[in-house]
């Protein structure tokens, strides 16, 4: 019998925390020197491991609490904050809403997407090789699409995900991909995840169907669960949530995975 299941990407399909350091430290570069041109001779050096290797060391425990890709530089140009790691997903809010203001939002937004364009379309193969997915997850969203109805929603970039897939060899239709800049074919105007999963839900047969979310991190299924009695969670424990965050859910119908070999087995 076919099942609605709804795919996160980061931490679930794909291990993409080096792409989002590298596309954090680009970002820096664009804030501190906003009229400089970018080049690959630019890029280059930017990107050398002497800065990305550093950066990625400090970010990684960091990584569970990213919700939005801008987060990457509020914790760089903040680590003091966060430099004693926060125990659980509510202590770091506490910590982040401290130095948080929406003006400087906005400018980590626009500076963290321009300078994952600009690698994306200077770096090329380069850049797409910046992504890791696990062979493991890739195999089970590809045996789920023979058996159910799949969805990807992600604060990824659409062109990103397809990219992936083609290098994979995994055909999916655009239109069921649910992304930070797309909502399937239409531009994505600020949709949450969470709003995003509801419209999925809207056009497959509304809140009250059994469905499944798979998923490294606990926010987008707390937003859900009131409103969705038949919802159910894979939780990829190998991506960056936090076991505390999901023993602290309140969520009644979870399976945990903890290596991506075994992943093909909630898909049953």
């Amino acid at each position: 019998m076919s099942k609605l299941f709804i795919w996160d990407f980061d931490g679930v399909i794909s291990d993409s925390l080096i792409e989002c350091v590298t596309v954090a430290k680009v970002a820096e570069a664009l804030l501190e020197s906003p009229n400089t041109v970018i080049t690959l001779s630019n890029l280059h050096r930017i990107c050398s491991p002497q800065y990305i290797i550093p950066l990625y060391d400090q970010l990684k425990p960091l990584r569970p609490f990213i919700v939005k890709g801008q987060d990457y530089l509020w914790q760089h140009f903040n680590f003091e904050k966060f430099e004693d790691i926060p125990q659980s997903f509510a202590d770091y809010r506490e910590r982040f809403k401290s130095i948080w203001s929406e003006d400087t939002d906005k400018v980590y937004e626009e500076a963290f997407y321009r300078a994952r364009k600009l690698l994306a379309n200077l770096m090329k193969e380069e850049y797409f090789a910046l992504f890791r997915p696990y062979n493991g997850s890739i195999y089970a969203f590809r045996t789920s699409l023979k058996r159910h109805n799949n969805y990807v929603c992600t604060a990824r970039d659409q062109k990103a995900v397809m990219l992936l897939f083609s290098e994979n060899n995994i055909i999916f239709p655009r239109e069921k991909i649910l992304s930070k800049d797309y909502n399937g074919l239409e531009p994505n105007d600020g949709w949450s995840k969470a709003k995003q999963i509801r419209h999925i839900l809207s056009m497959e047969g509304g809140n009250e169907q059994s469905f499944t979310i798979v998923e490294d991190q606990v926010k987008a299924p707390m937003d859900l669960k009131d409103e969705c009695p038949n919802l159910s969670v894979v939780y990829a424990a190998y991506g960056y949530g936090l076991d505390e965050d999901w023993d602290n859910s309140g969520l009644k119908k979870i399976k945990k995975v903890i290596d991506p070999s075994k992943l093909i087995y909630a898909m049953m």
